[in-house]
């Protein structure tokens, strides 16, 4: 038996997806001129929509729910402190969808509402993240990175780390996950935190991320705003719509924000409901506990 492990990392754009895509081929070539088969090569990787059409099976794993320390038996509250109370969004590394998410939220004069970080490794390079047409929301967002909510990001790297207060401070999150293109799903410990407190969200991640989400047994809040965009390819159509519904919502005061969360309650306990057994099936005893059974089974299996 033969087995690769491929860690889907922090790609910084779609090409560093196309040398993904041609090393799953270097590998397959590999199987075909050896003759190895899918019961003989085994690619476990943190892609939850693997390819069929390879010569070796591909196995995707959920790491980065254990990433999550613990599990949380109640939903965060909605308190708001400033007018920074509509969003929390949360950019360290520095991504073309973050610079594009960022620059519309200036454009809609939305970025004051939410509680924001957006260190992006204080490269002061965004116009080449950027098309022409978002050039003076990219100069913005130089003047004022790094922009961090309570903590140096430089030197920290708050992934495992969990601020309840932040959730508390604000209605919804606006996730920017570490990859937005088609042809994969991957969920980074950012979604799992959020629906581990309890806190609905929207999801700047892979096209189909809220389906593949809802397969899992969690439920997504099309009920409260439009989540067409999930069907989306294009990012920066995807990205307008949801800055949309955030500039829609901007309109609600705090007493109607409230009001929602309150109708969206049962939502938010299923979801954390779901996180909780997933999370002790998954990472109670071990956080390497997924890996071990995904490779016990494929032992067993011979």
């Amino acid at each position: 038996m033969y087995s690769s492990t491929y860690s889907v990392g922090n790609f910084v754009s779609a090409l560093e997806y196309g040398q993904f895509e041609n090393d799953l081929q270097i590998l397959n070539r590999w199987c075909s001129e050896r003759g190895l088969t899918k019961d003989q090569v085994y690619f476990i990787h943190a892609n939850l929509q693997p390819s069929t059409d390879l010569n070796f099976t591909m196995i995707g794993v959920n790491t980065f729910l254990c990433w999550v320390e613990g599990i949380h038996d109640n939903i965060s509250k909605f308190e708001p402190a400033t007018d920074s109370n509509l969003y929390l969004n949360y950019n360290r590394r520095s991504k073309v969808h973050r610079a594009m998410m960022t620059a519309y939220l200036i454009k809609e004069n939305l970025l004051h509402r939410g509680l924001v970080s957006y260190h992006g490794d204080n490269l002061k390079n965004t116009k080449l993240l950027l098309p022409e047409h978002l050039h003076n929301e990219a100069e913005l967002i130089d003047s004022f990175m790094p922009k961090e909510i309570d903590m140096d990001l430089a030197t920290n790297n708050p992934a495992r780390q969990l601020s309840l207060a932040h959730y508390e401070q604000t209605f919804l999150s606006l996730i920017s996950e570490t990859h937005t293109y088609a042809g994969m799903l991957f969920f980074s410990e950012k979604v799992w935190k959020t629906v581990g407190v309890g806190h609905p969200f929207m999801l700047v991640g892979n096209p189909g991320a809220l389906k593949k989400l809802r397969e899992m047994g969690y439920q997504t809040f099309m009920t409260w705003w439009d989540e067409r965009y999930d069907e989306v390819e294009d990012l920066e159509t995807r990205i307008q719509m949801i800055v949309g519904e955030i500039k829609r919502l901007s309109n609600l005061s705090v007493d109607e924000l409230k009001q929602m969360r309150t109708e969206m309650h049962p939502v938010l306990v299923h979801n954390q409901n779901v996180f909780n057994h997933q999370w002790q099936d998954s990472c109670e005893i071990d956080e390497e506990a997924q890996l071990e059974k995904i490779v016990k089974g494929i032992w067993n299996s011979f």
